[in-house]
């Protein structure tokens, strides 16, 4: 999707009051967007998404080994799969996409990544569940299946007890910022994404 393209559809969000109120939360669809607004030919962009349709209609795959994901969605890969990818190709901006659910799954990659300064830019939405696994009780038409609730859990806590550097997100244009800012970075930092929840 082209710059103008995602500009002109947050646009058209904002008029119809989407994302306009006083605790501000993205849908699920818009970090991707954001992230991918904020890449070049050289940046890579790692994620569990893959379950969404709306994901796919949100990104345009014309970079080369710049997409990597999971086949069948494991939870918690994005975290170490972004800190391999920067120790690969330390040169290449690297950002990991990835829901506060699923990263309780692999939170010691954040030391590997703090411990040898790989320069990854790690996009946490935070929606206080297990996102995904709260589709999958939809689908098998689980109401209120347990222990799918995240409440209170603070993954820039958890990104500071390892010493990276952590930013609370409040807007799209703080997140894209955020992002555009990664491409000169040289240790990893972590953002916070306050997200709507998938229920």
């Amino acid at each position: 999707m082209e710059k103008a393209e995602f500009d002109t559809l947050r646009l058209l969000f904002m008029r119809e009051g989407k994302l306009a109120s006083a605790a501000w939360s993205l849908y699920e669809t818009e970090a991707p967007a954001a992230v991918e607004s904020q890449l070049d030919e050289q940046g890579v962009s790692l994620t569990e998404w893959t379950s969404a349709d709306t994901f796919w209609a949100r990104l345009s795959f014309d970079r080369p080994r710049s997409y990597f994901f999971p086949a069948s969605g494991g939870l918690g890969w994005a975290l170490p799969a972004a800190v391999g990818a920067g120790l690969a190709e330390p040169r290449r901006p690297i950002v990991a996409l990835i829901g506060d659910g699923a990263m309780q799954y692999t939170p010691a990659a954040l030391s590997t990544a703090a411990q040898y300064d790989v320069p990854v830019t790690f996009v946490v939405c935070q929606n206080q569940e297990y996102g995904a696994l709260q589709r999958f009780a939809k689908v098998m038409q689980v109401p209120d299946a347990p222990y799918l609730d995240l409440p209170g859990l603070d993954p820039a806590s958890i990104a500071r007890g390892y010493g990276i550097e952590t930013v609370q997100i409040g807007s799209l244009d703080e997140l894209e910022a955020f992002v555009a800012a990664g491409t000169e970075a040289t240790s990893p930092r972590l953002a916070v994404v306050p997200q709507r929840s998938v229920r």
